[in-house]
């Protein structure tokens, strides 16, 4: 998330042509459901286009995962860590319904005068979803996350928890030519 930014995305790239997409959480709570049908067609995912549609869907259906599920670099995967979901939008969906309302105030199923629901931008939504701490969803997900297997002390978790939320160095073009030079001080020559 970009707070630079005045508006969030609302649109994807496939090919250089940029295609306007729905953005409303319930949306891709719809999508969510859609990746886990195994019966899901690419016609299907024709719905989250709001005019026009990619000509390769395959694609587009990239592209819209990828709007989906946003690429984030912290924090970084370290470890085995758990292949299993933590979170399933449709079973928990009592749990992060109460969890929004208990920590935001938000009730994700009012609606205003005209009966529509709340507008939420999709990558707002899990930008409050991933800041929820100390509700219920996050005591169930953290049993989900156990693994009996592991038996890494704490000081060692922390540690990896350090790693992986560590945030990037910045290196400055002064220190990174430094580095480079130092390098090729011993760099074997090609023949």
């Amino acid at each position: 998330m970009d707070l630079i930014k005045i508006k969030m995305p609302s649109n994807i790239e496939v090919e250089g042509v940029f295609y306007d997409i729905y953005t409303d959480f319930r949306t891709w709570l719809k999508f969510d459901r859609l990746l886990k049908n195994e019966e899901s067609t690419y016609a299907d995912f024709d719905a989250f286009y709001i005019l026009e549609k990619p000509k390769d869907r395959t694609k587009g259906l990239e592209a819209l995962i990828e709007f989906y599920n946003p690429p984030c670099i912290l924090p970084r995967k370290i470890g085995r860590g758990s292949s299993e979901p933590v979170i399933d939008y449709e079973l928990d969906g009592d749990l992060i319904y109460s969890a929004f309302y208990e920590q935001y105030n938000i009730d994700l199923m009012a609606t205003d005068k005209h009966g529509k629901g709340i507008y939420i931008h999709w990558h707002k939504f899990l930008a409050l979803l991933n800041g929820l701490h100390d509700t219920r969803l996050n005591e169930i997900m953290s049993y989900r996350a156990y693994d009996p297997n592991d038996k890494t002390d704490y000081k060692k978790q922390y540690e990896m928890l350090k790693n992986a939320w560590r945030l990037p160095i910045r290196e400055s073009k002064k220190d990174k030519a430094a580095r480079e030079k130092f390098n090729s001080l011993f760099e074997t020559p090609q023949k």
